[in-house]
């Protein structure tokens, strides 16, 4: 009986950017690239804002507040435009609100 043990090994890229203080959000984060001077994340909510997000500017920056806070084990928000669910069921109603149930396509 031969036995061979096979050991993964995973390699490393680390990033050639440092990390330094976003224009944007004044957090310490390493730059998108060379070319640009935000983080990642300003970039990406950035991109977000150029196709439009919710239209509501209080639901759009707490949208961009809860995406540049981040925790990752968290999670985060993010507006999904209505023509992206399926199978819409309203379920409640009550106080200031109304419940609804559906697919995310």
């Amino acid at each position: 009986l031969n036995i061979t043990l096979i050991q993964t090994t995973q390699s490393i890229v680390k990033s050639k950017y440092k990390k330094s203080k976003c224009p944007e959000c004044n957090k310490r984060r390493k730059p998108l690239d060379e070319s640009h001077q935000i983080c990642h994340v300003c970039y990406k909510i950035k991109r977000a804002y150029k196709y439009g997000l919710s239209g509501n500017k209080i639901v759009d920056d707490f949208i961009r507040h809860t995406q540049n806070n981040l925790v990752r084990s968290q999670g985060k928000m993010e507006f999904v435009p209505y023509e992206q669910f399926i199978n819409i069921e309203f379920i409640a109603e009550g106080g200031f609100s109304k419940i609804y149930k559906a697919t995310w396509i």
